[in-house]
């Protein structure tokens, strides 16, 4: 097995297929036919406190940033209200250290599950997780290749190559609301960060809000 890691410089044919297998994994994790009934389910948070963090990194006039954040408060309205159509099996803790690609048999393994075991919730929610990681600077920030500089941020790597966007369009999900879905997943990854690990992410999360 072998660690899934955006900036390593893996040819992007082989990164490419590896995306495209990982959904196609998830997705079939979750077409399997079982009861779900017995198992716990866990609304996603959608914790609004994450805008009031990116605030003094967003680099736009303040009615600007209301109306890029009421864009995302209204996509996470309509995610919460079909959370039933996108209910599965989850992780919740989805994030390329606990992913791993077994390349002979293009098989994954999942380290580290959530700590209260197999649960059901909203299966986008991991999409936005793994979007972080395969399109966004979360890999990057986790180990230390950035310089805070003048409230943003310097990179020391590459931006990663976004392999994940067709293939979710492809796959018939929302993408807007996948995006959106980031803001509110990104509290999750904070647990791990250290102060100045977390001051980039806020940085981040501001200079995505222009894709609103």
């Amino acid at each position: 097995m072998s660690e899934i890691i955006n900036y390593y410089p893996l040819p992007e044919g082989n990164l490419s297929f590896i995306y495209a297998q990982l959904v196609e994994f998830l997705i079939k994790l979750n077409s399997v036919k079982i009861d779900l009934s017995d198992i716990p389910f866990y609304k996603f948070d959608y914790d609004e406190g994450i805008f009031k963090q990116i605030r003094p990194y967003y680099k736009g006039s303040e009615d600007d940033f209301n109306k890029k954040t009421s864009k995302v408060k209204n996509l996470a309205k309509d995610i919460s209200a079909n959370t039933n159509c996108y209910k599965g099996i989850v992780h919740y803790n989805l994030h390329f250290d606990n992913i791993y690609y077994e390349e002979q048999t293009t098989s994954f393994k999942f380290d580290n599950p959530n700590e209260k075991g197999i649960i059901v919730g909203d299966i986008r929610a991991d999409y936005a997780l793994l979007r972080l990681n395969a399109a966004q600077r979360v890999c990057q920030i986790k180990d230390r290749l950035f310089k805070i500089k003048n409230g943003g941020i310097f990179w020391l790597s590459d931006a990663p190559k976004n392999f994940l966007d067709d293939i979710l369009n492809q796959k018939g999900f929302n993408l807007a609301q996948i995006k959106a879905l980031e803001f509110f997943a990104a509290h999750l990854l904070t647990v791990y960060f250290d102060d100045e690990q977390k001051t980039a992410l806020y940085i981040m999360l501001a200079q995505m809000l222009d894709e609103f």
